[in-house]
């Protein structure tokens, strides 16, 4: 009894005891402030993506083939009717025309391999408005935001066209419709390393950056 008496007396290693049981916890709070760190930084780098990633795009060839100025079968709006009726002839104003929105990415289901596809909003009642999808285009931005983010998947990104009500009809020296161009970075997932024992990780939300369209042709950015 003596024995045990003064061993349960003992407070000599009581510290180190206290420090094993603190450590855990401490080791967890510096990576989470760590983590934190790294979130706010990969949100910064997928900013930076998206806009290098859109004005690579607006001077670059585009993914539907009818709006770029090299095209012979450029999309016309000679003969489209516009929001207040009027038929459009050659020189009028595209104001008062929405042409919708037109967006190329991989569809969820399909193989990060697989060739873009495109959706489209109302009033734009099909994809062959814009023309045919050129997937070099599709990987060309996406090979030049890589640089920016190189985790980034081809699922990952996002681009879309829709109506600025910039233009002319039958504009004799290029395209009729400059469009403002999006490009978007989605379901991006992050990891946090104070978690990465229970294999957690979230999706980033949705980040974009959008310009109008400039040349639209050649395959270079500054």
């Amino acid at each position: 009894m003596k024995l045990l008496r003064i061993l349960f007396s003992d407070r000599r290693a009581g510290s180190a005891a206290e420090f094993a049981l603190v450590l855990p916890l401490l080791l967890i709070f510096l990576i989470g402030i760590i983590d934190v760190g790294r979130l706010l930084w990969t949100i910064n780098r997928v900013e930076k993506a998206t806009q290098m990633g859109v004005r690579y795009a607006i001077v670059t060839t585009p993914i539907p083939a009818k709006l770029s100025n090299l095209s012979a079968s450029k999309v016309s709006g000679v003969g489209l009717t516009d929001s207040s009726g009027k038929i459009l002839t050659n020189g009028d104003s595209l104001d008062q025309y929405d042409m919708g929105r037109f967006t190329y990415s991989i569809a969820g289901n399909a193989l990060e391999t697989a060739a873009p596809t495109c959706q489209y909003t109302a009033p734009a009642t099909s994809c062959n408005f814009l023309g045919n999808i050129s997937t070099d285009s599709f990987d060309a931005i996406y090979n030049w935001m890589k640089n920016f983010l190189p985790e980034l998947k081809r699922k990952n990104i996002e681009i879309s066209y829709s109506n600025s009500g910039l233009g002319y009809a039958g504009d004799p020296t290029g395209r009729d419709f400059y469009p403002i161009v999006t490009v978007s970075v989605k379901n991006l997932a992050f990891q946090p390393r104070s978690l990465a024992v229970f294999g957690t990780s979230f999706t980033l939300r949705t980040i974009s950056a959008a310009l109008t369209m400039e040349d639209g042709q050649g395959s270079a950015s500054n």
